[in-house]
């Protein structure tokens, strides 16, 4: 697994073995727009955050979510509960308001499933009731 500091694309594979090496292109910095969807993903997180915990029987005061729309796009992206290649489905999106919209409908479809999950089974028990 890498961590990038930058955006780019791969245009061409140079070498293979032992490390991959490729000629890239830095993609430039994006423009905030899409300041609804953003505020609809930084809401949907922040109840999906306190799901989580309240599954846990834990208490969250405060959910720290960025202001900025790409920031919060990659946050949302890294922490989403799906598997990796939805993940690296987002971060390859050209645009933060294409991942937020698309993280509006996944994050809405997991709200949904552990909705049902605790529904179904109840939220975790912490202490024995012995």
């Amino acid at each position: 697994v890498a961590e990038g500091q930058e955006r780019f694309r791969t245009l061409s594979i140079v070498q293979q073995r032992p490390y991959i090496i490729a000629r890239v292109e830095l993609l430039p910095a994006e423009e905030p727009k899409g300041m609804q969807v953003a505020q609809q993903v930084r809401e949907k997180y922040m109840d999906y955050a306190r799901l989580l915990a309240g599954m846990s029987n834990e208490w969250m005061r405060e959910v720290r979510v960025p202001e900025e729309s790409a920031e919060l796009s990659y946050l949302v992206a890294q922490s989403l509960d799906a598997n990796m290649m939805v993940k690296q489905g987002l971060l390859e999106m050209d645009t933060a308001e294409e991942r937020l919209a698309a993280e509006v409908e996944i994050i809405d479809l997991t709200i949904e499933h552990v909705r049902q999950r605790v529904r179904r089974e109840g939220p975790s028990q912490r202490f024995s009731a012995n």
